[in-house]
């Protein structure tokens, strides 16, 4: 019935209820599953073909609880990954960018942590050509749930939020945006460094305030990441300027994260100091260069590689760091 013209005998409260039923229940492995998503797809692409009310009809069919609990056990079991994860979260993203009020429900419900892993699953195991869509998709949904927050809720959500892995999707959004000439995500990071800065904003009713958990959490989110993500961009600013790599450094130096001070911590903690190693961690064992014995490797590997960076260091005395030297944890 769906590959037919779609119209408006589609829109009755059984066949909504049928369509919500198929999507929501059926079996991510089940070869028919997407003829459901293709339902929702019909019934919703078009806004100028949809009925006022529609989607708060087709939710009722099911309620909103049962929606948020089925969509977050779809990407949690389902290990979804290119066209299944975006058919997936496209048909979510009608629901969850609606101006009704059940759309608060999601993210009182966090569903962005459950977002924010199915993205990092695409990361690891998807190919980059569904990559970039999957997160403007995604990254809609997550814009969508922070400016409807209410007020009073806005900071303690957006702190959970960073506290959560979102911080890290956000910076593999930039680089993937700025490949591609996009601004993706460049919002978020940006409402980030707002709230940082919210001393200097001159609109009184700006819900964005900084607050010792929020600069604590985004510190600690921000930290680990900066090296590995400024080595990337800085890589993508030598074949064209990176407005990415501009905004990553100021939101380094709103938050005082220097090279310098992590270096030093992974020093004093004896921790592996080669930039983009996977393995960094106090319980793992390093070993001294044997040049200098001021920094330390988990394996000739992480050594080899930077090398060219340690070398014009090498036997040169430590500098002392200015600053504190803050944990990551």
């Amino acid at each position: 019935m769906f590959v037919c013209e779609p119209s408006r005998n589609m829109h009755d409260e059984p066949t909504l209820s049928l369509v919500m039923h198929c999507w929501l229940y059926m079996s991510s492995c089940f070869e028919y599953r997407q003829c459901a998503l293709f339902a929702v797809q019909a019934l919703f692409q078009n806004p100028r073909d949809t009925p006022p009310g529609l989607k708060e009809l087709a939710v009722q069919t099911v309620t909103v609880e049962i929606l948020c609990e089925r969509f977050v056990d779809n990407l949690r079991q389902g290990k979804l990954v290119d066209r299944a994860l975006e058919e997936e979260i496209w048909a979510f993203f009608q629901f969850a960018t609606t101006p009704y009020p059940f759309s608060l429900t999601f993210t009182h419900a966090e569903v962005y942590n459950d977002i924010s892993r199915a993205l990092t699953h695409q990361l690891h195991f998807g190919t980059e050509q569904w990559t970039s869509d999957i997160f403007n998709i995604s990254h809609q949904i997550i814009h969508h749930m922070i400016i409807t927050t209410p007020s009073a809720e806005k900071m303690p959500r957006f702190t959970h939020m960073i506290r959560s892995s979102i911080l890290e999707i956000t910076a593999a959004g930039i680089v993937i945006a700025d490949r591609k000439g996009l601004e993706d995500w460049f919002g978020f990071l940006s409402r980030i460094m707002h709230t940082l800065s919210s001393s200097t904003c001159t609109d009184t009713d700006c819900a964005y305030v900084d607050t010792p958990e929020f600069r604590t959490a985004t510190y600690r989110s921000f930290e680990p990441l900066y090296l590995p993500f400024r080595s990337v961009l800085r890589d993508a600013d030598k074949i064209k300027p990176s407005v990415a790599l501009v905004l990553w450094e100021e939101l380094a130096a709103l938050l005082g994260v220097t090279e310098a001070k992590i270096k030093e911590r992974w020093r004093q903690g004896r921790q592996c100091g080669e930039v983009h190693c996977q393995n960094r961690g106090e319980d793992v064992k390093t070993l001294a260069c044997i040049r200098c014995q001021s920094i330390y490797y988990c394996d000739k590997a992480c050594q080899r590689r930077d090398w060219k960076n340690h070398k014009p260091n090498c036997m040169k005395p430590v500098q002392p760091v200015i600053g504190e030297v803050r944990a990551a944890s």
